[in-house]
């Protein structure tokens, strides 16, 4: 039987394999923090959590402690320690469970069916007894309130925002009113700045470090194969993925931007080249004007987002591309895009191409136009009885080359693989000149929920079906 400390190593890699986020607290495995979803179907539903797990020394013979870092409304939670009650843990808890029961089974029953007869939080469990209409509304007001709270403070690390740290004194941090949860990160957020003030990077996080260690075996294991030099992406899902948590459309967009920033880091890592995105068609014009003006206001966010010290853009090299007619974007986004090709221009990493304001139909029509203007061609041809055009001067024509060289793509070589999340199967317009010998696959997961597992699925499809799209590119190519 193995010790209780391997135990604990054993369950916390586990619950990381799970596509759980986990912080340590001072790189240990006693004590460290979880990202919670509310389950569906529930009045927490769309809310996420920062959750504090302890282990004790016994454990798994002794159950975990547990406790919500922000703030959640519920009868048998503690409002303002967050903590959950240890008798309603222990009835249940057994060494036979690991961490991974806590938060697929232990948590989503309790939120699921909460007990008001044996409460931590009395007036939660008086309202919910008294009025639960009223109960019920209450629960959802503040699941909104909290998953803003959850986006804008404890996003993807412990670190706070750049845009807040200077405006927080640091007598704040010590203030009576915070829980025993919050201190733990304010300490560490404020020992990293510490240690960044000075020249010197922070502690790094033992967890995290292994966890890389294992992708890189795992993507070594990979390359054995074929590995696509090209993956494009439509990255469809991120307004059911909001409806489907009853929060706003552009909480769906947000998260979408994590995924989208988690799987540029597993390509560069994986040695992919080349990395395309979809994010705003032409048509998408068309939807109501206040939300394509939102959705404008998310995209220059997030492109000044990658143009930060600390993001994947600066850490990996990459090269951004934007493609598409940008003059149809709304000025700041625009100048925003040119800022972010200009400012990457010389990198030599990975090649993030983002299209937007784009349609394959309009990038081919504008690739004629400018084929045309360069041979400075002048409508001197006809058509023949088999509907060929013909030219007069053979100079004048423009062929396939001239097209291929005049689309956006024409320093990128064509898509190994495209992607349509969310299990929609059509292009809607994506790249059309350039997928015709691609892998295409359309994955079940909404675009926020795609992660390293459906990635690595993706290029073993892809590997599966390799030795056929080799011979028909040989055969395209002989033809041609």
């Amino acid at each position: 039987m193995s010790s209780p400390s391997k135990r604990r190593e054993m369950d916390l890699m586990k619950l990381m394999m799970s596509d759980y986020k986990v912080e340590t607290v001072n790189d240990g495995i006693q004590e460290f923090f979880v990202d919670f979803h509310g389950p569906s179907e529930s009045l927490y539903q769309g809310g996420v959590w920062r959750v504090r797990v302890e282990l004790p020394d016994a454990y798994p013979y002794k159950s975990p402690s547990i406790g919500f870092v922000n703030k959640i409304y519920h009868p048998n939670v503690d409002e303002m320690s967050g903590s959950v009650c240890l008798d309603v843990i222990n009835q249940t808890w057994s060494p036979m469970f690991d961490l991974v029961n806590v938060f697929e089974v232990f948590l989503p029953q309790l939120l699921l069916y909460p007990n008001p007869s044996d409460p931590l939080n009395g007036e939660a469990a008086a309202l919910m007894m008294r009025d639960r209409p009223a109960y019920e509304q209450k629960v959802k007001a503040l699941n909104e309130n909290h998953l803003k709270e959850f986006d804008y403070i404890w996003s993807s690390s412990t670190r706070l925002p750049p845009p807040l740290l200077p405006t927080l004194p640091s007598y704040m941090y010590s203030l009576p009113r915070v829980s025993v949860p919050h201190r733990n990160l304010v300490i560490k957020v404020e020992k990293d700045l510490e240690m960044e003030k000075h020249g010197r990077k922070p502690e790094p996080n033992i967890l995290a470090s292994v966890w890389r260690f294992l992708r890189r075996c795992l993507f070594l294991v990979l390359a054995l194969g074929p590995m696509p030099n090209h993956i494009a992406f439509i990255m469809d899902g991120n307004r059911r993925y909001a409806k489907r948590r009853n929060v706003k459309e552009g909480t769906g967009h947000g998260v979408g931007f994590t995924t989208l920033t988690s799987i540029c880091q597993y390509c560069y890592e994986m040695g992919v080249k080349y990395v395309t995105v979809y994010a705003f068609s032409i048509d998408n014009f068309k939807r109501k004007p206040e939300e394509v003006q939102s959705l404008m206001d998310l995209i220059k966010e997030k492109i000044d987002e990658l143009l930060e010290e600390e993001s994947i853009v600066q850490k990996y090299g990459f090269r951004i591309n934007f493609w598409g007619s940008l003059d149809l974007l709304s000025e700041p986004v625009r100048l925003a895009a040119e800022k972010a090709m200009t400012h990457t221009a010389n990198n030599t990493g990975p090649v993030l191409s983002v299209c937007v304001a784009y349609t394959s139909t309009n990038e081919i029509m504008r690739a004629i136009k400018k084929s045309c203007a360069r041979k400075s061609f002048r409508t001197q041809g006809y058509v023949n009885c088999d509907g060929e055009s013909v030219c007069e001067d053979i100079n004048g024509c423009v062929t396939v080359a001239d097209l291929e060289e005049n689309l956006d793509t024409a320093d990128c070589p064509d898509p190994d693989i495209v992607i349509r999340t969310s299990g929609e199967a059509r292009l809607s317009n994506f790249l059309l000149w350039q997928t015709s010998l691609s892998h295409l696959q359309n994955p079940n997961p909404l675009w926020p929920e795609f992660s390293l597992r459906n990635l690595i699925w993706a290029i073993l499809e892809y590997q599966k079906i390799y030795p056929y799209l080799e011979e028909r590119r040989r055969l395209t190519k002989k033809e041609n």
